[in-house]
């Protein structure tokens, strides 16, 4: 089945319509579809699925200086935006592989004389091997999105700022929160924008398909729908996830992302629990809280409950062992 391209482009800086818009191209691409987004959010901490908001943000901080707080779909560690960032998502219920889409994005930034590699799993470096993009890949139902932020010209002191010091914090969407160790293109070509970013990755698309893709306004999209997830995205309730007090809390980092498990046990049951992680599958984790909920807390009865529930043996063996210790 030959594979038809669309690229839509949001002109919205509002972090919760840009979700939104996502998420809608997300439940509407056809099955032989192939959506490219481009989108720019204004200052904002953007963090994943299943991550503790107080824990990865300093809310007060941001909000003070014009900031919004924002919670996506997939999972993964916050990220930082400001209009020095563009940001993009492959979408399709037959995507391509993961390094096809990445090629397209490096032989954009080369095409503008920059030297630029793959490195690591989702790292794309500049020449002195600082990272200028992350990104990360989810699967919602039958849709396949592969993710990420290019940094352009990024205000990398909102880092310290705005993103807590802890480990789960080391990396922002696949961008460590280090100055050091981060560029941005402009430093490598001066005077560049992220619209001239956009415009080359649009080329590079065009010529590895072999076509023309006209660029569409998200206007043309069915505005009620966005609104409608728009207020979802802004709701209270979807951003801070219901969190509430706990008498004991338990970190940890794994192979597959950084934990972190608040808990009430009464009588060494767990009354209470809420859990917090930055591992990219993000529906996996949903279902924690209440299969360990009314479980002892002693390790082999917490592993049976994750594993019963459809957790496979490495994460409810990590999560286990963390809670019972």
């Amino acid at each position: 089945m030959a594979i038809t391209p669309r690229c839509i482009q949001s002109t919205s800086t509002d972090p919760f319509v840009n979700l939104a818009i996502g998420s809608y191209l997300q439940r509407t691409v056809s099955p032989n579809e192939l959506v490219i987004y481009f989108w720019q959010n204004g200052r904002s901490v953007v963090i994943g699925r299943n991550q503790n908001a107080s824990a990865e943000c300093h809310i007060d901080q941001l909000e003070m200086s014009g900031g919004v707080l924002a919670r996506r779909r997939s999972g993964g560690s916050a990220v930082y935006h400001d209009l020095g960032n563009l940001n993009y998502a492959f979408i399709s219920s037959s995507p391509a592989s993961a390094s096809e889409e990445t090629e397209v994005i490096l032989s954009a930034v080369r095409s503008l004389g920059i030297q630029a590699e793959h490195r690591g799993r989702n790292a794309l470096v500049t020449s002195d091997g600082r990272k200028f993009s992350g990104d990360a890949f989810m699967r919602a139902g039958r849709v396949g999105v592969h993710y990420g932020t290019i940094m352009v010209d990024v205000d990398t002191n909102a880092f310290a700022r705005y993103l807590t010091a802890s480990p789960a914090n080391m990396h922002s969407w696949g961008v460590p929160a280090v100055r050091s160790h981060v560029s941005n293109l402009c430093e490598f070509n001066h005077g560049i924008s992220t619209e001239d970013v956009r415009r080359a990755i649009h080329r590079a698309l065009c010529k590895a398909l072999e076509t023309s893709i006209d660029v569409e306004d998200a206007s043309v999209l069915d505005a009620a729908a966005i609104d409608a997830a728009r207020k979802r995205f802004a709701s209270h309730a979807w951003i801070y996830q219901g969190e509430r007090r706990f008498d004991e809390s338990y970190q940890a980092q794994f192979d597959w992302g950084t934990v972190r498990v608040d808990l009430t046990v009464v009588n060494e049951v767990v009354r209470d629990l809420a859990f917090f992680s930055n591992g990219l599958d993000a529906d996996l984790f949903l279902s924690i809280p209440q299969l360990l909920i009314g479980s002892s807390i002693r390790r082999n009865d917490l592993v049976e409950r994750l594993l019963a529930g459809g957790l496979p043996y490495r994460f409810a063996n990590d999560i286990a062992r963390l809670i019972a210790t």
